[in-house]
């Protein structure tokens, strides 16, 4: 029965991991300070965080620091750094820093707080601006890339919306809808479903680049069939 239970749990474990839109490495917090116990409260703060956020499956590096060889290829790399930057005047200055391993592009937000107690206040709002700000940064570094927006794609769609999340939706002619993920590597761009229908064994998935007149070209894979696709924005 306990041997059952293990198999469960694994099969469960791997699913989470699998099915989750991103892996985050979350490393130690960068900092000088003396107070050892209120950066390490903060650190496990911000670890909590990340952990409820939606869409991200985190690995807990809390006991290393970010080194720039070692991280993560197929993920982000998060870490703070926290410094007092006035020890009369108790002022903090925090930094949150992300770095997409596909793309080598980092983003970090700084904010100044005129107590530490605000630091811990500001948590949730941190991270989740510092999310945001990534994605954006992602999706911009396809080739003259606007990818949001509204699109015109195959004969049975009506329309193909991608919004700045990562996140969109595909329309069909007959009303019926899909939820779809996006992905960028360097000119690569791929749509995923982000669920599979009822009738289908393998979800879509749209594999696409971008030409000079800014019309996106490529492949719909769907099950076994495999057919040329253009979508051109509205």
């Amino acid at each position: 029965m306990k041997k059952k239970f293990l198999v469960i749990f694994a099969i469960l474990f791997i699913h989470t991991i699998l099915s989750a839109e991103g892996i985050i490495e979350f490393y130690s917090t960068q900092s000088e300070s003396a107070d050892v116990e209120m950066i390490g409260m903060t650190t496990d703060l911000y670890y909590s965080q990340l952990q409820n956020t939606n869409g991200y499956s985190v690995i807990d590096k809390r006991d290393r620091e970010y080194n720039a060889i070692t991280k993560t290829k197929g993920g982000i790399s998060f870490y703070a750094q926290i410094e007092q930057a006035s020890e009369d005047e108790g002022l903090w200055t925090c930094t949150l820093h992300a770095i997409d391993g596909k793309t080598n592009k980092e983003s970090y937000i700084v904010k100044n707080y005129e107590s530490y107690y605000k630091i811990l206040l500001d948590a949730k709002a941190s991270i989740n601006t510092l999310l945001a700000k990534l994605s954006d940064s992602s999706l911009n570094s396809a080739p003259e890339s606007d990818l949001y927006g509204t699109w015109d794609a195959e004969n049975s769609v009506n329309k193909i919306v991608i919004m700045q999340n990562r996140k969109g939706f595909v329309i069909y002619d007959n009303g019926t809808s899909m939820n779809v993920s996006v992905s960028v590597e360097g000119s690569n761009i791929t749509v995923r479903q982000i669920e599979k229908s009822d009738n289908a064994s393998y979800p879509t998935v749209w594999k696409l680049t971008k030409s000079e007149n800014g019309v996106l070209r490529g492949t719909k894979i769907s099950g076994d069939s495999t057919t040329p696709v253009e979508w051109i924005k509205r």
